[in-house]
């Protein structure tokens, strides 16, 4: 069921609209779903939150979930926390990702790079690192952000340069574990790279995915440059050919990525939240 909400995101009236519905359960995943929203909702339904940074660590919540590396140096004091899920095995891996990971991987004639950095690159990234790639004897596919206000111009430029090709959203995941190296924003996407074995060259674009990569765990599958690079074409296109050129190191890289993140995270959260839930007198 869908149900269509007009109140103001994130205000008291937008969380009573929601109690509404009656819910047994919810999972609260946003910045924005703070003190007001919760006191609009009440305290009927059990909360499942996202929280990747502790920002509504105060709030209450029944389970709380954070799915990144840093999250075991975040304190959680929220009241009413039964259970805390925390790290990269609980990742949260969408169904298509899993099914290329069963999936033998095709060989080319030529290296494979695979380019994604988010729905909006309002710095437009994008165009810079597909520029950058371009001269690279690799196939380079390149992912346009639905939100992304340059889709003509980043057409046109994948148009001209005979190494690129657009790849869809829908066709990322294939992308992704076809890709020898993948260039990716700081995001969850980095997720998805690990769970298939696929090395990353991130580029930091928002200050809030500093913490993300900043971590043992993250730096065993992923090389980590600034979007503030003074010359970031030029970091981004040694770093990809360095890894191109050197197979032993991207096999680590493989390796270490998928034995952090092996696509479960998702039914182990069911399972957590199952048991909490089970015993729970709601």
């Amino acid at each position: 069921m869908i149900v269509d909400v007009v109140e103001p995101p994130g205000s008291t009236t937008d969380g009573a609209a929601l109690g509404r519905v009656d819910p047994d359960a919810v999972t609260l995943d946003g910045y924005h779903l703070g003190e007001d929203f919760m006191d609009g909702l009440g305290l009927g339904p059990f909360v499942v939150r996202i929280d990747d940074n502790g920002e509504h660590s105060q709030l209450p919540a029944d389970t709380i979930l954070n799915q990144n590396p840093h999250a075991p140096l975040i304190e959680y004091p929220a009241p009413g926390a039964s259970t805390l899920l925390r790290g990269l095995e609980y990742a949260l891996i969408r169904e298509e990702i899993r099914d290329q990971r069963a999936i033998t991987r095709s060989c080319g004639d030529s290296p494979r790079v695979a380019v994604s950095m988010g729905g909006t690159d309002p710095a437009n990234t994008t165009a810079l690192i597909a520029r950058s790639l371009s001269h690279l004897s690799a196939e380079v596919g390149i992912v346009i952000g639905m939100a992304n206000p340059r889709c003509a111009e980043l057409r046109s430029l994948i148009g001209e340069e005979p190494a690129l090709h657009e790849v869809t959203h829908e066709a990322l995941p294939a992308a992704l574990a076809d890709a020898d190296v993948a260039v990716l924003g700081a995001g969850t996407t980095l997720w998805e790279a690990a769970c298939l074995a696929t090395p990353v060259v991130a580029v930091i674009t928002a200050d809030n995915q500093r913490q993300l990569v900043d971590t043992d765990e993250v730096r065993s599958f992923c090389l980590t440059l600034d979007g503030s690079h003074p010359d970031l074409s030029t970091a981004v296109s040694n770093e990809v050919a360095r890894l191109l050129n050197d197979d032993c190191r991207r096999a680590r890289m493989a390796s270490a990525g998928e034995s952090l993140v092996d696509g479960l995270g998702a039914d182990r959260v069911v399972r957590a939240v199952e048991a909490v839930l089970e015993g729970s007198d709601r």
